[in-house]
Order: C-alpha cells, then sequence, then structure tokens
C-alpha cells in the first residue's frame, strides 16, 4: 500500500456554495422570529429573500459530471428543496392561506434538505471507494463517509477522476 499524498475534496469549494449557507440562515431566521412572536412583516422579507438564495444558488452550482445517476437525483432534490421553500414563502404572502402553510412547505424543505446532506456525502464516498476496490487498495474504514485522502498511484491507475464527482 503506498503512502497517501493527494488530497480530494468531495463537495465543491464554490462561490454558489457560499449563497446557499447564507439564505439557509436568512430561512432560520425568517422562520424562528414569528415563532418567538415578533410583530410586523419583516420576517417575511427575510424568509423570502433566504428561500430566492437557496433556490438561486442550487441553480447556479456547476452540474456534476461522470457520477451514478443516484447521485446526480440527490442534487436535483436539493434544487426542490429550494423550490419547496419558495412555495413556503409564497404561502406567507398569500391571504387565503392558512396562518401556517408556510411552516409546513419549510419543514418539507428542511427534511429534504437534511436528507440530501446525508445521502450525497454518503453516496460520493461509495463511488470513490468502488472505485478503489478495483485496485485492491483500501483507503480508510468502511463506516468513515468524508474519504479526504486517495494515494497518487489509485488516482493514475484507476482513473478515479472518471469516478470522483466533477463540478463543471
Amino acid at each position: 500500500m503506498s503512502k497517501i499524498e493527494t488530497k480530494t475534496t468531495i463537495l465543491p469549494t464554490s462561490p454558489w456554495m457560499w449563497l446557499v449557507n447564507i439564505g439557509l440562515l436568512l430561512i432560520v431566521c425568517g422562520t424562528a422570529l414569528p415563532l418567538l412572536r415578533v410583530e410586523g412583516v419583516m420576517y417575511k422579507y427575510i424568509f423570502c429573500a433566504g428561500a430566492v438564495m437557496v433556490l438561486a444558488g442550487r441553480l447556479l452550482l456547476p452540474r456534476l459530471k461522470d457520477v451514478s445517476i443516484r447521485l446526480k437525483r440527490l442534487c436535483h432534490i436539493e434544487v426542490w428543496a429550494g423550490v419547496i421553500f419558495c412555495v413556503g414563502g409564497f404561502f406567507m404572502w398569500y391571504e387565503g392561506a392558512r396562518p401556517m402553510d408556510w411552516l409546513a412547505f419549510t419543514l418539507a424543505g428542511g427534511v429534504l434538505q437534511i436528507y440530501t446532506s446525508i445521502m450525497i456525502p454518503r453516496e460520493a464516498a461509495k463511488e470513490i471507494r468502488a472505485a478503489v476496490v478495483l485496485n485492491d487498495v483500501k483507503i480508510m474504514p468502511k463506516r468513515d463517509f468524508r474519504i479526504k485522502y486517495v494515494s497518487t498511484e489509485c488516482l493514475n491507475s484507476l482513473r478515479i477522476t472518471k469516478f470522483a464527482p466533477k463540478w463543471h
């Protein structure tokens, strides 16, 4: 087994991820304010701005190339979570909606967000692990889903860039 030398990242380091993270924080603030009995409409603006930022960030993130269909579908679920947050923002302003309709959509978007945040790194690690198993090289214990390092020889012999997520 060779010495571990090359560092590979599973998740993107795109500036659009900053937009998504800030949007999610605004959604949390916009959700917490009415639950804490803060009066006014400022929480609606905060929530809707966060929802639009999440949706825009998810749509503008570079797409995954050369990965499994399951991993691509998980990334598409993240986009749908942004759409659900925007629908929740719509129900905040819609006069005919019941008072808690927006909260139901916020919870649904949050559940999808949590699911994808767990499953995307797990599936990416499985793909990298499957690529390395083809060469009979063990990288890390099976339970560690945060694979960060792959040997240089593995990269060259397996062309692991074909299996690892690429962001274009």
